[in-house]
């Protein structure tokens, strides 16, 4: 098995510019993506445990971090200063992060036990936003959450916690969230009954809340979503792994291609060459599909137990992976072998 990057790890994340990945164990490991050579290691003590979730900030200058248990921590990137924040859980004890992210000048928590707004500047006790949520997205200064009991869009001001007026104008109920990575794109899966559930895909400007197109279609559950250099072409996945291909001008969909295996998806983008895209779902294989027909032109076994994390790096060339057995592996894309570590 090709050799992992660092230590076991339960999660990590690529610096914006592409040039340094953040492995967190008991500690956050940096590590210069050119040559996989070690650049240092970011202690987070007096945080406790493992870490969880490592995400850096759009400027790439800090790293939030939480632990298994909750606790939340920025990191300055240059210093190594860890700045303690708090486990905003009523009870100390917040149930298992599944998210974290920068919002405005605070950090947003999803965990099992509900969705949490910190503030960074030390001391603060944090604001539950609410319970439970499908998806929790950061845009700007403001937070957005689905509600799956009353299937409502909701939006707190990122900096108060205060709930906001929803931008978003739509009575139909919401079933899933989801945003691209730069920001610029958030898209909302609302629900529709007849004889079966439909879902109708609505894809909104980040910056302006504006409406750009609507989608109306069977898709289930968006888990992921990539628009193509050329922004003529929205590829959507589902929770089940499937792949929707939609006409961004004429808002039709074109193709839908079945996942080889019904699990949630990981990954999916575009290749610089718009011809392409990398697909993972939560199984043990990465694909490549060519994006006018969804056909499989490559796949590989990314040697973990279970693929639990994969992110293309910014050139396109490179993709890092991270699965159940905690190892890290950083892939090259031309030849789908790993990258020296």
């Amino acid at each position: 098995a090709p050799k992992p990057i660092g230590t076991p790890a339960a999660g990590f994340d690529i610096s914006p510019d592409g040039k340094v990945l953040a492995v967190g164990r008991k500690g956050v490991e940096l590590f210069d993506v050119d040559n996989g050579r070690r650049k240092g290691t970011l202690r987070i003590a007096p945080l406790g445990g493992f870490l969880a979730r490592v995400v850096f900030s759009a400027d790439g200058k800090r790293l939030a971090v939480a632990t298994v248990q909750g606790d939340l921590g920025i990191i300055d990137v240059a210093t190594g200063k860890l700045t303690q924040l708090t486990n905003p859980s009523p009870a100390g004890k917040a149930m298992a992060p599944m998210a974290i992210g920068f919002a405005g000048q605070g950090l947003y928590l999803q965990a099992m036990d509900g969705a949490y707004l910190v503030r960074t500047d030390p001391g603060s006790q944090g604001v539950r936003l609410a319970g439970p949520r499908n998806h929790v997205v950061a845009l700007g200064g403001t937070v957005f959450g689905a509600n799956p009991q009353n299937g409502e869009l909701e939006a707190w001001d990122a900096k108060s916690g205060a709930t906001k007026p929803v931008p978003i104008r739509d009575d139909r109920k919401v079933g899933y969230i989801v945003a691209s990575r730069d920001g610029s794109t958030l898209a909302v899966m609302h629900q529709r009954w007849g004889t079966r559930m439909r879902h109708d895909l609505v894809v909104y400007d980040g910056l302006t809340s504006s409406p750009i197109r609507s989608f109306k279609g069977d898709s289930v559950g968006t888990a992921a979503l990539g628009v193509s250099p050329d922004s003529k072409t929205l590829l959507v996945s589902s929770v089940l792994g499937h792949v929707y291909d939609w006409d961004l001008a004429r808002g039709e969909m074109r193709r839908l291609t079945r996942s080889e295996e019904t699990q949630a998806s990981k990954d999916l983008a575009f290749l610089p060459d718009g011809k392409h895209v990398i697909h993972s779902v939560g199984s043990y294989y990465v694909r490549i599909r060519e994006a006018r027909t969804g056909r499989v032109v490559r796949q590989w076994d990314a040697r973990h137990r279970h693929l639990g994390l994969a992110k293309l790096l910014p050139d396109g060339e490179r993709l890092v992976t991270s699965g159940t057995d905690g190892a890290v592996r950083l892939w090259w894309l031309g030849k789908s072998q790993p990258a020296p570590a």
